[in-house]
């Protein structure tokens, strides 16, 4: 099993976690779902590369986060190594990660993953619902292959309340449309669903990205339980918007499909009851 330091882990994190609240102001619920004893699998969506920040604030258990390789060769890479994450090489060893991972639940120890396996963003398949929200609803006199251009712009990847967001800043919706957006539905796409003009499974399939088996497998395993969780908000300073959600720990079933399911429909209680509960 890869060697780590325990001490340089919770010096990292207690160092990351009073600079992190003070900057973002993480609200935590759930944090009494935690187990105190692993192994224990942390598995949430995915937004945000900061998304492991608001969970190492809630708990003071060393866990060990799975994170792709270009992080490692980014200007965080040593922040990475020393935090004790786990280097996932997509391209040449993918099974390399998952391998110490298993090592390090069989162990007793915690590891960390977003089984979405990429950070959730804007699905071309909602562009035409999103404008026809704003265009039948707000009333914005955009042009659709303007909107469409703006969204797809550089290829970027967006919450779709950062779509909102820079939709706004960008002129193409009213301050007035924003407030109701963003203060009044709490989600746009909540409104889409309530209007009839997306369906349940599509409001969910713009919250969470199908799941990979990586955490139920590897829990069906090495017989760790999976506690999922939930980040939504913005990562901006005092912008105190940004919560994490913790739900009770469960092992998964012989059925992994069934156990993949389950994760997933935790996961997306989670994300609702966040925004749900924001003032």
């Amino acid at each position: 099993m890869p060697k780590y330091n325990e001490k340089k882990y919770q010096f990292g994190r207690a160092i990351s976690a009073v600079a992190f609240t003070k900057a973002f102001h993480p609200t935590i619920k759930g944090r009494e779902n935690i187990p105190s004893d692993g192994p224990l699998i942390f598995c949430g969506n995915h937004l945000h590369v900061w998304d492991q920040y608001p969970v190492m604030c809630a708990t003071k258990v060393t866990i060990h986060w799975m994170a792709k390789k270009e992080y490692f060769e980014s200007k965080l890479g040593p922040i990475f190594k020393f935090m004790g994450c786990i280097c996932v090489d997509r391209q040449n060893n993918p099974h390399e990660s998952k391998e110490i991972a298993i090592e390090y639940l069989r162990e007793g120890h915690n590891i960390g993953l977003f089984a979405e396996g990429t950070r959730n963003g804007l699905k071309d398949n909602h562009i035409n619902d999103l404008y026809t929200y704003l265009k039948n609803v707000i009333g914005t006199d955009i042009e659709f292959e303007q909107f469409k251009s703006e969204i797809v712009k550089d290829n970027p990847r967006f919450s779709q309340i950062e779509l909102i967001k820079k939709l706004f800043e960008e002129g193409l919706i009213p301050q007035s449309s924003l407030y109701y957006c963003l203060t009044h539905a709490k989600l746009a796409l909540s409104d889409f669903l309530r209007m009839g003009l997306i369906t349940t499974e599509d409001y969910n399939n713009s919250l969470l990205l199908p799941l990979k088996y990586g955490a139920v497998s590897m829990a069906q395993e090495t017989d760790a339980r999976i506690v999922p969780f939930a980040v939504t908000g913005d990562y901006k300073t005092n912008n105190n918007n940004l919560m994490v959600n913790f739900g009770e720990a469960f092992k998964v079933e012989e059925d992994l499909s069934a156990s993949n399911e389950k994760l997933k429909q935790k996961i997306l209680t989670l994300v609702n009851d966040n925004y749900q509960s924001r003032p």
